[in-house]
């Protein structure tokens, strides 16, 4: 059994510490029976938090410990109470490897192993050598133990060369340019521009924070009318959320690259906190290009590799896929069919919805506006919320349009290993899914869709992400016949006789 790096102890005790540290403080303050016994109570009390932090560590070292085998990953943990997972290495979906900027120069690192399990997190060793890490995902890789490196050197791996322990070469696809590093940062807003954001809210009352600004600024700013003040307060808090936001995401994503070797991905990005780790291509589930407007418009679009997880959450998300910001959309073309051999994307080559499916968007859509003219008619009348009601007549013209933007997003193909759909006019998104990682088939028809003769076919994997790949409005007829065709590429690749559908 291998034990974490010692290391781990006195790293993982100085935040256990700190945190319980300060909990036993306030206790200590709260039970203060006076001035003068308060000093001697509250220091005994943070004293106490200190001691069980640095012994839970301490004991959670020696409890803590895992084994390879060939064919298995065994983790044991727990001080009371006792656990041992094993995990098979072809159910490993994914190994991520974490260096903080704190850790890179003790040569440490934080390694997750991902599996496609419902209730169980995935398995997390803190900290390991950096030698020790690349060896658990060269094992993953099926690298012989001979082969696996116990030792690496403090710099980081050459990018034109394999992985370390690896016999074979990789070979870089795709690298993320700095101008598209650029562009994805000023665009994007993080969850510290949303924080800043409400800060400034909170603050819309007319008046600077003095402690935030040098005393002439706030001078002149309190020399303003007060809807002025509020303005420009909010203005130069959005300012500020938008520059962190902007660091954030271009530190993220600093040097990012793929490389490919032996039927694995190998990827690795970040500037400070640097991660890295592989993904075997039987294992992904799924494909996703994201093409929001208006960056649709000027060429761009971001790509997305999901692989099995346990949950639907964020940090699921952020695990159990890799994501590639910002690129042209020739260039991520360009990646998918290094990865996924296909015959095209462009949109001549899939089938679209009928057009009594385009006919069904417009009379929708007219119905739709058409009662919201009646409501806003109805209001002018018997209130006076309502003036302008004819304000909401341009809707009429605009919902023909609204329904062929909706028809001409929307299609899927059949390809050789892959089914490809697409929909979304405001975000797009393109899903691209292995026959052999369907995990359930979905044909449905509403009251409208089996007026018109339609149906939906929902082609569901193993991805923590919410999105479906998703065949909207297609021939009722021409929807059972790709129905059996998936099933039984469902059953030839799973070996059964029967595939599961939902009607």
């Amino acid at each position: 059994m291998t034990r974490l790096h010692p290391a781990t102890i006195p790293l993982r005790s100085l935040g256990r510490a700190a945190s319980l540290g300060f909990v036993c403080f306030l206790v200590g303050v709260f039970l203060s029976p006076g001035a003068n016994a308060s000093t001697v109570l509250v220091v005994l009390w943070t004293a106490l938090g200190v001691c069980v932090a640095l012994l839970n560590e301490g004991l959670r070292y020696f409890r803590v410990g895992y084994s390879l085998t060939p064919e298995t990953m065994t983790m044991t943990s727990g001080i009371l109470s006792r656990r041992t997972r094993k995990v098979p290495r072809h159910r490993i979906q994914s190994v991520d490897i974490h260096r903080p900027s704190s850790l890179r120069p003790t040569g440490l690192a934080s390694v997750t192993v991902e599996t496609a399990g419902g209730s169980d997190a995935p398995l997390t060793l803190e900290y390991v050598s950096l030698g020790e890490a690349t060896r658990i995902r060269d094992w993953q890789c099926g690298v012989s133990e001979r082969q696996c490196i116990t030792t690496v050197e403090e710099s980081e791996p050459s990018s034109d060369t394999g992985h370390p322990g690896s016999d074979t070469e990789s070979e870089t696809i795709f690298t993320l340019k700095r101008t598209e590093l650029i562009a994805y940062s000023v665009t994007s807003i993080g969850p510290g521009a949303v924080l800043l954001c409400g800060i400034a809210l909170s603050f819309m009352g007319g008046r600077y924070p003095q402690g935030l600004f040098a005393p002439e600024v706030y001078h002149l700013g309190a020399a303003l009318p007060d809807p002025i003040q509020m303005e420009v307060l909010a203005v130069a808090f959005l300012v500020t959320a938008w520059a962190l936001s902007a660091c954030l995401h271009a530190v993220r994503f600093t040097g990012f690259r793929l490389a490919h070797s032996d039927d694995v991905l190998h990827y690795e990005h970040g500037l400070y906190g640097r991660y890295s780790g592989t993904i075997p291509l039987e294992k992904l589930q799924r494909i996703t290009i994201a093409e929001p407007i208006p960056l649709r418009w000027l060429g761009y679009g971001s790509m997305q590799l999901e692989t099995a997880g346990s949950d639907g959450g964020q940090q699921a998300m952020e695990t159990h896929a890799v994501v590639v910001p910002l690129a042209s959309r020739k260039r991520i073309d360009a990646l998918v069919r290094k990865i996924a051999p296909i015959d095209g994307f462009d949109s001549g080559s899939l089938e679209l919805p009928p057009r009594r499916a385009k006919t069904r968007y417009i009379l929708t859509y007219l119905i739709a506006a058409g009662l919201c003219l009646t409501v806003a008619f109805w209001l002018s009348v018997r209130t006076p919320v309502v003036r302008d009601w004819y304000a909401l007549a341009p809707a009429v013209l605009i919902a023909p349009i609204a329904a062929h933007l909706k028809w001409s997003n929307r299609g899927y193909r059949l390809q050789r290993r892959f089914l490809l759909t697409r929909d979304g006019f405001w975000h797009r998104r393109t899903s691209l899914v292995p026959y052999g990682r369907i995990q359930s088939l979905a044909y449905t028809q509403r009251p409208l869709q089996r007026r018109h003769s339609l149906a939906t076919l929902t082609a569901d994997t193993a991805s923590v992400s919410t999105a479906i790949a998703t065949a909207y409005d297609v021939d009722a007829e021409r929807a059972n016949e790709v129905c059996r065709r998936l099933e039984r590429q469902m059953c030839g690749r799973s070996g059964t006789t029967e595939a599961s559908s939902t009607t």
